[in-house]
């Protein structure tokens, strides 16, 4: 276990906990990010080639959309530096910087001495970005809540972007490229252009691919991605009526001008936000985006009709407010409606509960209630004999009824050990832990007749719970041994491979196995599958509830009369195993 001993932070001040936060390659990973997997990770080398052709085509985007020399009022670069940086890192820095700087000449900047200082100022947007909104804001770059989605507004973007227009617009006033008297117009209305095409362009790319692409390992950073809910998706109905809504935007700005009817797209945008939430809301301003400076861009070579007009710059600001206020109605929206499918769900397991606690209370006082009167009995009865064999035999009945009684309050305790404590995180072995389970069943009958073989796990430590994992155990090997096979050799197989990103622990045993009619019912509280079955019935019903506190499930396939095979499919992380560990000795009864 010294190999798993994770260094800790050092507590040494502010500066030393914001540089190990910053840069965490310069400390051991700690065990939280272990058992969570929230470390980082290695990315294919081609992450540090695509960003530039990427940037390259969004500057190409850009100069459709461009005002003055050096200047434009949409410019996607941003948008992508911005996503490209939180998916994959300070990797795309180069790149970024690379673009911005070999393109000056491109947005009609001449002096080839300045263009290292032309990129400057956006690319120090992006990793101010980066590092305010992923690093110190522990961000979640998917925008899964309204808390996060205004993180990302203010940290990832308005702060970054007015350092970023500061910088450059000095940089070109300095430089001559512009003229003084425009510094201030240029700046306020190049700064909400950048801020409405900057906003609308990441949020559908970080919103929706982030979980695509944490699916395909392709994120810097391990995170547990919670993906779109099921209550956000959209019925065949609802993207008719989107639709609608999109052909509608359309019309309004093909027939009237945009710069006098602006607020007609926000009333639009504002409908979609509260009919159906954030997802369609990020869609439909995206669309916006398109409609109304995109196409415009190309169709007229630029902006610089409108740009002239005193109204530009109350357009892009009510454009940009009206941007950020449907987004968050549509979030809030999402939320309200994701809050309560919760509380119903909630809800119907109260419901369950109840149902169960009240079952539960009656089985168990029936159950309780039978060994207590087989004892009583059998002590009265001892009262009127004077034999000292049936003395004994009356004894050992006792003890068998005691026994079952202890049994019966060990699993009751632990079905009140699961509903109370929360799963832990912690470095399990799992063949360790196997043969302990099975050691501890040593007392029960026919445990000398069962071979015990667990060469075929092949995947030792893990980060789960195990506490949960030995009281799952518990319950399938000593089934595996009080169904064992009478006529042959019973044997209990224990495996482990990686499935669908998931390791699935079976134990095997060439048992009884269970009747097709009964494998619907054997995890149901209280059932017994045999009349030979002399346990609570509680057994499988607390395994497979243990299973869900770890994230994990039981699936079971048998044939009655060869065997039976259960699989424990567990969402924990795979630890290497620790050096000089010695590798377990297979446990063989004869």
């Amino acid at each position: 276990m010294d190999a798993l001993k994770f260094p800790a932070i050092p507590r040494k001040g502010r500066l030393y906990r914001l540089f190990y936060k910053i840069f965490p390659q310069s400390r051991c990973m700690s065990l939280t990010e272990a058992s969570n997997g929230t470390s980082d990770r290695r990315l294919p080398w081609w992450t540090w080639v695509v960003p530039l052709p990427i940037f390259f085509l969004g500057t190409l985007i850009s100069l459709e959309a461009k005002i003055t020399t050096g200047t434009a009022l949409l410019y996607l670069p941003l948008a992508f530096g911005l996503t490209l940086a939180y998916w994959w890192g300070p990797r795309v820095l180069p790149a970024f910087y690379l673009n911005a700087s070999g393109c000056a000449g491109l947005w009609g900047l001449s002096r080839v001495e300045l263009w290292a200082v032309y990129g400057l100022p956006e690319t120090v947007f992006v990793a101010l970005s980066w590092l305010f909104f992923v690093k110190i804001a522990s961000g979640k770059i998917w925008l899964p809540d309204t808390k996060q989605m205004i993180y990302f507004l203010i940290t990832g973007i308005v702060f970054p972007l007015v350092i970023y227009k500061f910088m450059l617009e000095s940089i070109f006033m300095l430089a001559g490229d512009a003229p003084e008297e425009n510094y201030w117009n240029l700046l306020i209305t190049t700064g909400f252009g950048d801020f409405i095409s900057t906003f609308c362009v990441s949020l559908p790319l970080l919103h929706f691919l982030t979980p695509w692409m944490a699916k395909r390992e392709l994120l810097l950073h391990r995170e547990k991605i919670e993906h779109l809910s099921q209550y956000s998706r959209l019925r065949k109905m609802q993207w008719l009526e989107l639709l609608t809504v999109a052909v509608m935007a359309s019309v309004i700005n093909l027939f009237l001008d945009f710069i006098d009817y602006w607020f007609l797209n926000g009333i639009l945008s504002l409908y979609v936000a509260m009919r159906f939430g954030f997802g369609a809301t990020v869609l439909m301003n995206s669309y916006m985006l398109i409609i109304t400076y995109m196409v415009p861009a190309v169709i007229h070579h630029g902006f610089l009709p409108h740009f002239a007009e005193s109204q530009m710059l109350r357009t892009q600001l009510g454009t940009a407010l009206l941007y950020v206020f449907t987004i968050i109605t549509g979030r809030l929206v999402s939320d309200m409606r994701l809050s309560e499918a919760r509380l119903n769900e909630r809800n119907d397991e109260l419901n369950q509960m109840n149902s169960e606690l009240d079952r539960f209370v009656y089985s168990v006082s029936h159950d309780l209630s039978a060994p207590l009167k087989s004892i009583l009995g059998l002590v009265s009865i001892s009262r009127l004999t004077t034999v000292e064999n049936e003395h004994r035999l009356h004894f050992d009945l006792i003890e068998r009824s005691a026994y079952k009684l202890e049994a019966f309050v060990a699993e009751v305790l632990d079905y009140s050990r699961n509903r109370r404590t929360e799963g832990a995180h912690e470095p399990v072995n799992l063949k360790d832990l196997s043969q302990e389970v099975f050691q501890n069943l040593q007392f029960a009958d026919g445990f000398n007749e069962i071979a015990f073989e667990d060469a075929a796990i092949k995947h030792e430590w893990v980060i789960s719970d195990r506490s949960r994992l030995k009281m799952i155990l518990q319950n399938l090997l000593s089934n595996a041994i009080k169904f064992r096979n009478k006529t042959g050799k019973p044997f209990i197989r224990l495996s482990t491979q990686v499935k669908d990103e998931k390791l699935m622990f079976s134990i095997e045993d060439n048992g009884e196995g269970i009747r097709p009619e009964l494998k619907a019912k054997i995890f149901d509280m209280f059932f017994r599958g045999s009349h030979r079955s002399e346990g609570s019935g509680l057994g499988l019903y607390i395994a497979r509830e243990a299973a869900k506190k770890i994230d994990a499930a039981i699936e079971v396939s048998s044939t009655y009369g060869e065997g039976s095979v259960f699989t424990i499919a567990l969402s924990a992380s795979i630890l290497p195993a620790p050096a000089g560990s010695q590798k377990s000795v297979p446990v063989t009864q004869d």
